[in-house]
């Protein structure tokens, strides 16, 4: 199937960040991606990036049950 590997590597670190018109130390996650373009195609790059997003933006989203189950393997 198709593979995309998160890999959290550490806890949060104040690292500089643009903000706007300057640089300001932000507290930040850090983590790296691994994707195998040979098997990803950038659709699925976008829809597992934005789902991503949406997961950091709002962890406690994490503990709701999923709005439906889609069975692929029977």
């Amino acid at each position: 199937g198709r593979q995309l590997l998160l890999r959290y590597r550490g806890g949060l670190c104040d690292l500089p960040a643009w903000c706007g018109v300057d640089v300001q130390k932000k507290r930040m996650v850090d983590f790296s991606v691994v994707c195998d373009e040979r098997i990803c195609d950038g659709h699925y790059y976008a829809t597992a990036f934005k789902l991503l997003k949406k997961m950091i933006e709002n962890p406690e989203k994490l503990l709701l049950p999923p709005e439906k189950v889609v069975e692929d393997i029977k």
